[in-house]
């Protein structure tokens, strides 16, 4: 799959990334949803597809043990403890969550 990937979309690749984003996910649409697949015997995997029936948890998480709970940025940063200016890069993996955070004795955050 990876090689045919490569050979599809990036042989040549595009001159920008948006460009070279858009040509993937063409390609992911016709792969999932147009090709039959060997492994599948012969069927496409859109075939095989059903949602979860897990449910995302809508309630807002609480952090008993924690001084504040506070909200990572877009961009992956937390303010801590209300301090105008300390911001910190934690992850974008967390964009838009809430996370607790406790100030230990010495005046770190955690």
């Amino acid at each position: 799959m990876h090689r045919t990937l490569k050979a599809e979309t990036a042989r040549p690749a595009k001159t920008n990334l948006l460009a070279q984003q858009e040509r993937f996910d063409e390609w992911v649409q016709e792969f999932n949803t147009q090709r039959p697949h060997e492994a599948l015997g012969q069927k496409k995997p859109m075939e095989f597809y059903c949602g979860s029936s897990r449910k995302v948890p809508t309630e807002e998480l609480s952090y008993p043990l924690h001084d504040d709970t506070v909200k990572v940025t877009t961009c992956g940063h937390v303010s801590l403890l209300n301090k105008k200016g300390y911001r910190v890069f934690l992850s974008t993996a967390l964009s838009g969550e809430r996370i607790g955070v406790r100030e230990l004795d010495d005046g770190r955050c955690c």
